[in-house]
């Protein structure tokens, strides 16, 4: 009797325990049969399954900002206002992302230049173009090319100067398909198209569409004849009066007829002399 309730109560023990030992999960036998990796991954995830719903929940940030819109998508829209460009300037509607951009164009309006060289006197509206113009007094030519060895004082004649050997020309006139290497040779020739001449002089109002024009023509106001041929020789006001000059004292020829090769010191005595073919 008390073998049997012995061997009841073990049996009711034994019944009992079985009963409270749970089940293996699915889980729990996949990751026993997977790779270490992958068996990792599955009680990682079981783990987090066992914690509490609110560490298992994913935590919702509110975007930083003042008036942040809660609603889906807000976050996009919370990146784009962020580089969102509102200082603008009054006077040409121009944009720009800070404040100290804004008052440094407003000076291309006002004219205010605040940087003044202290060698020569020049001022800058900009503290980049006063850095550049200081480099041709101190001779500092930071940007040299791996090609020829030819150095810059600024980035820009740099980027220009490696076109010539890359062979690259980036603007193309839209009218005549001519290609250039710089801007501002782009810019000078589309006003051949234009007709557009920004260049005017103070003194008789004429109009140049290149400024080294407008300077030529102004010598003729001023009276200044800069180019001489010798301490005391005869001084001129443009280049080409000097090299006419200068090819007297050396004999030389450079102009020369394509009919007949005859040569001629001036381009005025070439032009005579093709009235001869041309009748």
């Amino acid at each position: 009797m008390f073998a049997l309730k012995q061997e009841s109560d073990t049996f009711m023990v034994t019944q009992t325990y079985e009963q409270c030992r749970p089940e293996p999960k699915r889980e729990q036998f996949l990751s026993h049969n997977l790779p270490e990796p992958q068996r990792r991954d599955v009680e990682e995830g079981r783990h987090v399954d066992l914690g509490s719903t609110r560490r298992a929940e994913p935590i919702k940030r509110k975007p930083r900002g003042e008036g942040a819109d809660e609603s889906p998508g807000s976050e996009g829209q919370y990146t784009t206002n962020t580089f969102k460009k509102c200082l603008k300037c009054e006077t040409c509607g121009k944009v720009f992302h800070f404040k100290s951009g804004l008052n440094e164009h407003q000076r291309v309006h006002t004219g205010e230049k605040p940087y003044c060289c202290s060698v020569c006197g020049n001022k800058f509206s900009f503290s980049s173009a006063f850095k550049v113009h200081m480099r041709i007094h101190t001779g500092e030519k930071p940007y040299s090319c791996s090609t020829c060895g030819k150095c810059f004082r600024d980035l820009k004649s740099f980027k220009t100067h490696t076109r010539i050997h890359t062979g690259e020309k980036p603007y193309s006139c839209s009218i005549c398909g001519k290609t250039f290497r710089d801007l501002s040779g782009f810019r000078k020739h589309t006003r051949i198209h234009t007709g557009e001449k920004p260049y005017v002089c103070t003194i008789c109002e004429r109009s140049f569409s290149q400024m080294i024009n407008l300077k030529t023509h102004m010598k003729i106001h001023t009276g200044e004849k800069p180019l001489s041929s010798g301490p005391r020789g005869k001084r001129y006001r443009y280049s080409f009066g000097l090299k006419a000059q200068m090819r007297i004292h050396t004999g030389e020829k450079s102009h020369f007829c394509s009919t007949c090769g005859k040569t001629f010191k001036q381009k005025t005595q070439l032009k005579r002399h093709m009235r001869n073919h041309t009748g």
